[in-house]
């Protein structure tokens, strides 16, 4: 070995040495106790979050359709006294010639909906619902439509949602909501307190997100589903 190879290596073991002398600092910050890597990673979950809060957009408008309308189906589906207990003869003669009321029907509840997001856990929202219905009075004697008749109720209810789940395309929630429906149909008017309890909702997307949610109260029992855009 010549002496110009014997310097040569001596350099190379020399900044060996230096470079693991210098990545040591680097390794030893890495190698945390157990404690400190659990506080690292629960502090960069926390910065995460509040960082996707504050791109998070603070509105969002929704609307949606939701099923059985048990506050309407109870005053207007559900009133018939005369088909569970049995008539007088005079009850019969007067159902036999008054103007009898066909088959009815009912669109189900269409809402639409507008929320502010006031913390990453909670939302404030009020939304509108709607249901329509319709149906005819019929002639007994010549059993020709007499009338066409129709109705609507309206329900609002302001809504408080608490979401348990956040992240940047999926979230999950439970609401409670009251307020106020009112409505009409035939000779029958009704207003009265709503209120409405979500358990479990979800939201998919991000602008622009599906919605859907199951609930129960005076203005509808049941799913609800639905798209929304945040703003």
């Amino acid at each position: 070995m010549t002496s110009m190879d014997f310097v040569m290596r001596l350099i190379s073991t020399l900044l060996l040495m230096i470079s693991l002398v210098a990545a040591f600092p680097l390794c030893a910050q890495q190698t945390l106790s157990p404690d400190l890597m659990s506080m690292s990673v629960a502090e960069f979950r926390r910065m995460k979050a509040e960082q996707l809060w504050q791109e998070f957009p603070k509105f969002e408008v929704r609307v949606g359709y939701s099923g059985f309308p048990i506050a309407d189906m109870i005053f207007y589906g559900w009133d018939s006294d005369w088909e569970i207990l049995p008539p007088s003869l005079r009850n019969e003669l007067e159902d036999m010639y008054a103007p009898a009321e066909g088959a009815s029907y009912m669109t189900g509840n269409f809402n639409a909906e507008f929320s502010w997001h006031i913390k990453r856990w909670f939302t404030l929202a009020g939304g509108l619902y709607f249901n329509g219905m319709y149906g005819s009075t019929i002639d007994p004697a010549s059993a020709e439509v007499i009338s066409h008749d129709r109705g609507v109720t309206f329900s609002f209810i302001p809504t408080a949602r608490f979401y348990w789940l956040n992240s940047e395309k999926c979230r999950l929630y439970s609401s409670i909501g009251l307020g106020v429906m009112a409505g009409g149909f035939r000779d029958d008017r009704y207003a009265i307190p709503a209120f409405q309890f979500s358990p479990f909702g979800v939201t998919a997307g991000k602008k622009v997100f599906f919605f859907a949610e199951y609930s129960m109260g005076t203005t509808y029992f049941g799913g609800q589903i639905g798209l929304g855009y945040r703003f």
